[in-house]
């Protein structure tokens, strides 16, 4: 359900199928509210957007809007390497105001290019201590793509998970997907001193 207590007039939705699997992608008033993976989705798209939106979710698929159109357009464009950087509105309202809502948010100030150590984020939002709880935020992501969950990996250069709580089999294939796409290469290790974001970038 929605964690803000702002009341949403509007939500619109979208089926888009592309190269890494159909996505479901969800705009409210405000911004895009929410993107998920549908390889793996055992209900249909209604019923997943009234368990997250509620009644609001209902319809949503027979609604558009111009921020619907933008959203899937810059999604479109980023997965086909015609876009770097998405500049359509974020609705943070299936975010919560704990630790695992700001680890979501630092994950939009990891640069295209770059990837970061759970260990890294957990340093950078002030617990240097909670790896655990930086995975945590990361396989929890609302927004992947946008806010970019797939920049964050193993301290021991190892690419990690993607989409594992969302039963995705390829997971780990498209996260270097989209990591290559923004040219970031592996193969660095802890004894050179290297840290995990002094990778290549396009």
């Amino acid at each position: 359900m929605l964690h803000s207590r702002e009341e949403r007039s509007v939500l619109a939705a979208r089926c888009l199928d592309s190269h890494i699997g159909p996505l479901l992608i969800v705009v409210t008033d405000v911004g895009v509210a929410h993107i998920a993976f549908q390889e793996a989705a055992t209900d249909s798209p209604v019923e997943q957007l009234v368990r997250t939106f509620g009644a609001l979710g209902q319809d949503a698929l027979a609604e558009s809007s111009q921020l619907l159109d933008d959203t899937v357009g810059e999604i479109v464009a980023w997965l086909n390497g015609e876009l770097t950087s998405f500049t359509v509105p974020i609705d943070w309202c299936l975010t919560s105001e704990n630790y695992r809502g700001k680890v979501q948010r630092a994950l939009c100030t990891i640069p295209r290019g770059e990837a970061w150590s759970y260990g890294e984020l957990a340093e950078a939002t002030g617990r240097p201590r909670a790896a655990r709880a930086v995975g945590s935020a990361c396989a929890t992501n609302p927004l992947p793509l946008i806010v970019p969950c797939h920049r964050v990996i193993r301290s021991d250069g190892t690419i990690g998970p993607y989409g594992v709580q969302l039963g995705l089999a390829r997971g780990s294939e498209i996260k270097r997907q989209l990591l290559a796409m923004e040219g970031v290469e592996f193969g660095w290790s802890p004894a050179s001193g290297l840290r995990a974001r002094e990778v290549n970038r396009l």
